[in-house]
């Protein structure tokens, strides 16, 4: 396994530093070596956030992320601050009703929030995002995935949280959305 370094980034309030800590928390039951850093604004509610997570099956010496290689981006601010000219990502996810599709990279872009919106959870996009990266890359298992979930995630919302992970693993897994370079899949 290479050694995965996964930016999560976009506003405060959008469960991005609970995503990172699930996604990491996966990793650790599947044998794997994870750790989770996340920072924010002064306004963490709707200011700038970002949650990083390294991933390797090797120790990790250096906690924190140099280049990520996949990046989920789900505002336009969010892009702007991680996608600049000279720093190539492998791999950019990013919700396609609020960043721009620029050319140059591996973008998958998508509907995130408003899936999670018609899933009568709004607050659970970076829940649906993390199911889109479960099924596209296969870096930890969905039963551990919903393992982490079900224990940083209160009873109460739980089930409406599943189904957005569960939302996100058949969009990221269907022939419907063949995932291709440079594609917008809204």
């Amino acid at each position: 396994m290479k050694r995965w370094q996964i930016l999560l980034c976009g506003s405060g309030g959008q469960g991005l530093g609970l995503a990172g800590k699930i996604l990491a928390t996966a990793a650790l039951y599947d044998g794997l070596y994870a750790v989770q850093s996340q920072s924010y604004g002064a306004r963490a509610r709707g200011g700038y956030s970002a949650s990083g997570v390294v991933i390797n099956n090797r120790n990790i010496y250096f906690p924190l992320i140099e280049q990520p290689n996949l990046l989920l981006v789900l505002t336009e601010e969010a892009y702007q601050k991680n996608v600049t000219p000279g720093h190539d990502v492998e791999h950019i996810i990013f919700d396609s009703d609020y960043v721009p599709l620029a050319p140059g990279q591996q973008k998958y872009g998508l509907p995130l929030a408003r899936w999670a919106g018609e899933l009568d959870n709004p607050k659970g996009v970076a829940i649906l995002s993390l199911g889109v990266i479960t099924a596209l890359f296969g870096l930890v298992t969905p039963e551990n995935v919903e393992r982490a979930i079900a224990e940083n995630i209160a009873p109460a919302l739980l089930e409406a949280n599943l189904r957005c992970y569960r939302k996100g693993m058949e969009v990221g897994g269907s022939e419907k959305y063949t995932f291709s370079p440079l594609k917008n899949l809204n």
